[in-house]
């Protein structure tokens, strides 16, 4: 089984409650954790009976989503319009359960769900696992990571746009 670099906007995060419980964590302790790696205003906290779980604003997916992607898939050096066919799909839907069923069929190339285990630590020697689902837009696999000319490529095009300097203009990203 291969790796793939993965890109994505995560859109779920989960946590056990009894694993809060262990911890003598809350939920406004796990948010102050992943608001230290992405702006957790963009969540709402729901509360189940097993899990507390932190999902993306659908307000925001519905307004933003498409235009993000639009603009990273500009900037991503990929032969032909492999692309549109995701943003026409994006551009029809209505809900943001629409979206992760779209995501979750993964019959799209560059517009998947994936699911990811990650830890946040909860004191010396403790750690608490969250899952974290993300809408992937760009998979690169072993393969296509021999060359590693389109990620390179997106990279460059990134730091280019992002850049308030002419001097970055002239920024590449090689492998020697």
């Amino acid at each position: 089984m291969g790796q793939y670099l993965q890109l994505g906007i995560c859109h779920s995060v989960t946590v056990d409650k009894e694993q809060l419980k262990q911890h003598g964590l809350a939920e406004s302790d796990v948010a102050m954790k992943l608001g230290e790696k992405m702006d957790m205003a963009l969540f709402t906290c729901h509360e189940a009976e097993e899990t507390v779980r932190f999902t993306l604003r659908e307000s925001i997916v519905l307004e933003q989503l498409h235009d993000f992607l639009q603009g990273q898939y500009s900037m991503y050096p990929a032969e032909g319009d492999q692309f549109n066919p995701i943003l026409i799909k994006l551009s029809k839907m209505q809900s943001m359960q629409e979206i992760v069923e779209l995501a979750e069929r993964q019959t799209l190339q560059h517009f998947q769900n994936n699911s990811i285990y990650e830890y946040i630590e909860a004191g010396p020697w403790n750690r608490v696992r969250l899952r974290l689902s993300l809408f992937v837009f760009f998979i690169e696999g072993k393969i296509l990571m021999e060359g590693y000319n389109y990620f390179l490529g997106y990279l460059e095009n990134m730091v280019r746009s992002n850049s308030q300097y002419p001097i970055a203009g002239a920024f590449r990203a090689v492998i020697q």
